[in-house]
């Protein structure tokens, strides 16, 4: 979504061009002095505190992070003349994140916000940032990790499985353009392989490593065999980043979730970390063509305590488009069949439950080769009903959404909703799933906002003739949301700008498949019980 507000995290990246030298806010250039914080953490507030910290004093303050939305576009308004809406949810966004309560934020408040960012002191070669994606094949699954710091690739990079085989990591890095705030682009590497020959439906534990460091040892179960009709159940949503303000909120909830109840895997959507810039601002040299590696780096951290256990799909969003989709296409590896392409449509078999994950970033035209894929794949996968009964959608931006933001672009007669939908209805789709607006919405079976089907009194579709429509992107982008008034039949349930109790409008959705014929949803929050659930059940 073009940024209500783009990110706070990328307040890390918006760096005046150095006027002040790198001495400019004593001690912080110097990471040995505060061990606990990750060398990503220390680049953030560095960052941070140099652009918006104009008394220099090392801290951030409401009207400083709101002159950074202004400067980014996230929102308007022209210098310090804010609206008081704008500088309450500032205000609270900051309250989360302002540890000590001095009404400013810190890098000891930012370490202390979540587990994720008060981690050890990683060097150069430290193994981190892992996580799993799946393959079409059950019986394999690819895993990645990355270093971060040196310019030559770590020796001895390896994955250690518990059945007593090592598979050797393929080394390899990409380039970036040259900005004087990485001056040399990324400095890092990403090492990948692929487990084979897995027992489906079996549990196995790795570690990953190289020849002078190696990570915890993680455990994962290889995807169910082919045609197993057993239950499923993984976490989606869209629009997530880390600190925008609450997309670290969000994924301590669903690393909360996963430890007690873990998903069989995480389907993102898309707008994965946000580490792009949405407009140009010359006074701070920087272009809307310009994007932060380390923010990346920061997600990855972020994501790895699931992403390292259960496979993580990432969707293409808009804010993934940055330098021709460098960093996103080598940094997650998405399953490839035939006529798939890449992290931008591609599908896989997990259970009872066939994904296939489009492109609103691509073109959708009648004859596109994406749309020609789409129609293939949803033809085999409906005539594969009998071993896989339920097909999930999924893609970016909103085939229906009551978001008054972008209203043309998702509604009724809309051109994302005219290309897909005769697809979905004549393949049977059971449910969508996208982003781009930060807000949750459900949308009733429909045709074209026609012909609504409405679940029974209990919250149950009974053999809908139409999918199920989810918006999914509260997971952390700022929420300055405003529905269409009145509500459009079609429009089941809303969530957004829980305001002041932001939280309460932050949050994920579960899907859980039980069998073949009953699936249900719910959005689970961070904070409250502003929360939605239904159910599919197929006769």
């Amino acid at each position: 979504m073009g940024l209500i507000v783009f990110q706070l995290v990328c307040l890390a990246c918006l760096i005046i061009p150095p006027t002040f030298g790198d001495d400019s806010v004593e001690g912080y250039h110097d990471l040995s002095q505060i061990h606990s914080h990750t060398r990503n953490l220390h680049n953030f507030m560095d960052a941070m505190q140099e652009t918006f910290g104009r008394q220099g004093d090392g801290y951030v303050s409401t009207i400083e992070f709101l002159r950074f939305l202004t400067a980014t576009g996230g929102l308007h308004g022209s210098n310090d003349r804010f609206t008081e809406a704008q500088l309450e949810r500032a205000q609270i966004a900051l309250a989360y994140l302002d540890k000590d309560h001095d009404g400013r934020m810190s890098l000891q408040d930012l370490a202390g916000a979540s587990s994720i960012f008060g981690a050890r002191e990683e060097g150069p070669n430290d193994v981190q940032q892992v996580h799993l994606a799946p393959d079409c094949d059950p019986t394999k699954m690819h895993v990645t990790f990355a270093t971060v710091g040196s310019k030559v690739h770590a020796s001895g990079a390896a994955f250690e499985l518990s059945d007593g085989r090592i598979f050797p990591a393929r080394a390899y890095t990409y380039t970036v353009p040259s900005r004087w705030w990485e001056p040399e682009g990324w400095i890092g590497w990403l090492y990948s392989a692929t487990f084979d020959n897995l027992t489906p439906g079996q549990v196995y534990t790795y570690v990953a490593k190289t020849s002078t460091n190696s990570s915890q040892r993680y455990s994962f179960r290889a995807s169910p065999p082919a045609g197993s009709h057993g239950a499923v159940r993984f976490a989606t949503w869209g629009d997530m980043g880390t600190v925008m303000p609450f997309g670290f909120a969000v994924f301590d909830k669903v690393a909360e979730m996963h430890a007690s109840d873990p998903f069989d895997f995480v389907l993102h959507q898309g707008d994965v970390s946000y580490a792009g810039v949405d407009v140009t601002e010359k006074p701070l040299n920087i272009s809307s063509d310009d994007e932060f590696e380390y923010i990346w780096d920061l997600f990855g951290r972020q994501i790895e305590p699931v992403a390292a256990t259960a496979p993580y799909v990432t969707g293409a969003g808009n804010h993934e488009a940055w330098y021709n989709w460098t960093a996103f296409t080598h940094r997650y590896t998405m399953p490839a069949s035939t006529g798939s392409n890449g992290n931008f449509w591609f599908s896989f078999d997990y259970g009872p439950v066939h994904i296939v994950s489009a492109s609103s970033e691509h073109d959708y035209s009648v004859d596109s080769p994406q749309i020609q894929w789409i129609r293939k794949d949803l033809e085999a996968a409906s005539a594969n009903r009998a071993n896989v009964p339920w097909i999930v959608f999924s893609c970016h931006r909103p085939f229906l959404s009551s978001d008054a933001d972008e209203y043309a672009a998702h509604t009724p007669g809309a051109p994302l909703l005219t290309a897909f939908e005769p697809l979905l209805l004549q393949y049977g789709v059971d449910l969508t799933l996208t982003g781009h607006q930060h807000a949750y919405e459900r949308v009733h079976p429909n045709k074209n906002g026609t012909q609504i089907e409405y679940p029974d009194s209990a919250g149950v579709y009974h053999n809908p003739s139409a999918p199920v429509h989810l918006l999914v992107g509260a997971a952390g982008a700022m929420q300055e949301e405003h529905w269409v008034k009145p509500s459009p039949a079609w429009s089941a349930v809303r969530i957004a700008d829980a305001f002041p109790n932001l939280l309460e409008s932050y949050g994920f959705g579960t899907v859980s498949i039980a069998n073949a014929t009953h699936l249900s949803f719910t959005f689970t929050p961070v904070e409250g019980n502003t929360t939605d659930s239904f159910s599919i059940i197929k006769d």
